[in-house]
């Protein structure tokens, strides 16, 4: 069962809508804090324990859809990216990737995306497995002519191949703000803020990047067998938006 957040930006944005076009946009702060402390990793995920991956949170138990600018929806490619890392050092390295924005159309034209947490990715090194979780993803603030903020919570656990013993736990919160330069051109600026195991703050980065749009908007209407369209069209319902249903 997919649990369905009561997200203020929820309730902001579905004001927009009701005039047929985004109205009285939230003016994007200069930064946004960082979190003081974050919760303990539980018992079982923290560095000297057995790894057992039924320990991890439960996956896809949250649900929901929010609305993004009209210039967002597509493919968008990041070439390279540049960190600061405390108090000055500065790297530019290649950094590729591609992501996609945009997943349903609503009735009268505005385009949505879909998220779904906790959700996990592995990354294997040398000698170890990252298991990355990815806790929350939320909007913070959202201006549609200019840009919008979110932020991300996540947990990694380093896990030793040869005893399957967890080396390292930590987690992040990166909040990471993403505005129009031009059309098909977007900066993205990311602080993230980094944790111990047990919560306390540890070392902070800075990054940011260009991104192009190199492929037009595509619906996705089915993803790891969720069946996206009657999803979008169930989360409108139920938030009191019949009016927006697509055909």
């Amino acid at each position: 069962m997919i649990r369905r957040p009561k997200l203020k930006v929820l309730i902001v944005l579905s004001m927009f809508l009701w005039t047929g076009q985004f109205a009285q946009a939230e003016m994007l702060t200069a930064e946004i804090a960082h979190s003081a402390t974050m919760p303990a990793a539980p018992a079982p995920l923290r560095a000297g324990a057995s790894f057992n991956e039924k320990a991890l949170p439960p996956r896809g138990t949250i649900g929901s859809w929010y609305l993004i600018p009209p210039w967002m929806p597509g493919t968008w490619h990041r070439d390279v990216e540049t960190t600061t890392f405390p108090p000055e050092d500065i790297k530019t390295i290649t950094a590729p990737v591609d992501e996609n924005w945009g997943y349903q159309v609503d009735k009268v034209g505005h385009c949505w995306n879909y998220h779904c947490e906790p959700f996990l990715s592995q990354q294997a090194g040398g000698n170890y497995v990252d298991y990355q979780t990815v806790m929350t993803k939320e909007v913070l603030q959202m201006d549609p002519t200019v840009g919008f903020v979110m932020r991300y919570v996540a947990m990694t656990h380093r896990v030793s191949k040869p005893d399957n013993i967890v080396r390292d736990t930590f987690q992040q919160e990166e909040i990471q703000k993403i505005v129009l330069v031009e059309p098909g051109l977007i900066r993205r600026d990311s602080s993230v803020q980094f944790f111990d195991e047990m919560g306390h703050p540890k070392a902070a980065v800075k990054a940011y990047s260009f991104m192009k749009l190199v492929q037009p908007f595509q619906p996705v209407n089915m993803q790891n067998g969720v069946d996206l369209r009657q999803d979008f069209k169930n989360y409108l319902s139920a938030h009191g938006m019949q009016t927006l249903i697509p055909q």
